[in-house]
């Protein structure tokens, strides 16, 4: 089950920036303590593969332990972090629960990367749940759904506002220093239907358009999708409640600059309290064609 945070408290921790920044220090020095613990136990156990153990079954059980002390893990940093977010997507059995700042996360630094991720979620989203279950190696937990019904996907992001302000945070350089970066290149490149802009208030506002053009996509495919209206001190894409690629946000007080620190876990307790995050912030979002709206009130409902 769940585990469901107190009313107000998780809106309250995410509406405070002092607040938030202290909780993710806190937790991350939790997370790299509990690390270094976990690197240790690993350590010993593979030793003791090597020096006590003689037989299969043996050798076997200190292989599954020694999975098991690596139950929460560093990964590679964003853009590489798309990879573990992917296959994180293609493993999902019954449901895919995403908190984060954009639908098109990563479209702009790595676009073919976000690519095999849009792919990824529009295959799962075909799926029913026996077709699911045919090909993937899925626990019970989700198993009372009539097996007829589709992958449920639902997503929660930034409205357009916040999506805005998440932006610019992520560009600290000029305009002139910008447009010439090689990522600015290779993305006009790869959408080549698209202007290229002359400022960085123009690549934010086409980068705004095109992180909710996917959002949109996203609910063509069968995707829930709604809005928050304050920012998110973590992101997170949980596959069945049980596996999860997790992103502490930290945006530093005193530049500005936003800093992603990743993780992949399938351990229980953790996974059950972003199920509950999610569940409160789900519950509180608005719908995907209000946020259309700000933008462009002729498309909203298209």
């Amino acid at each position: 089950m769940p585990i469901h945070l107190p009313a107000g408290l998780w809106a309250w921790i995410s509406k405070s920036a002092k607040i938030a920044e202290l909780v993710l220090a806190i937790i991350a020095v939790l997370f790299a303590a509990r690390q270094f613990w976990d690197a240790h136990v690993q350590a010993k156990i593979l030793e003791d593969i090597g020096t006590h153990t003689k037989t299969l079954d043996n050798i076997g059980e200190n292989a599954r332990l020694a999975v098991q002390a690596a139950s929460t893990r560093s990964i590679p940093t964003f853009p590489d972090s798309l990879h573990e977010i992917t296959d994180i997507v293609r493993r999902t059995c019954a449901e895919m629960t995403i908190l984060v700042d954009v639908a098109a996360y990563g479209h702009y630094s790595a676009p073919d990367e976000f690519n095999s991720y849009y792919l990824a979620l529009q295959e799962i989203a075909s799926m029913r749940l026996d077709e699911s279950r045919k090909t993937k190696t899925c626990s019970d937990r989700l198993s009372d759904r009539p097996s007829t019904d589709r992958v449920r996907i639902r997503a929660l992001i930034y409205n357009p506002v916040l999506t805005q302000q998440s932006l610019a945070t992520q560009f600290q350089k000029d305009s002139r220093t910008l447009v010439k970066e090689p990522r600015f290149a290779k993305y006009f490149d790869y959408h080549k239907n698209l202007n290229k802009p002359s400022s960085k208030e123009e690549l934010i506002s086409i980068l705004r358009d095109q992180d909710f053009a996917v959002a949109r996509q996203f609910q063509s495919m069968g995707a829930e999708v709604r809005v928050a209206d304050h920012r998110f001190p973590i992101y997170f894409w949980l596959r069945d409640g049980e596996d999860a690629v997790f992103v502490f946000n930290y945006q530093a007080p005193e530049t500005g600059a936003a800093t992603e620190i990743p993780f992949r876990t399938h351990d229980g307790k953790l996974t059950n309290v972003f199920a509950g995050i999610f569940e409160s912030e789900w519950t509180n979002g608005k719908p995907l064609d209000d946020a259309l709206a700000q933008i462009d009130p002729a498309r909203s409902h298209k």
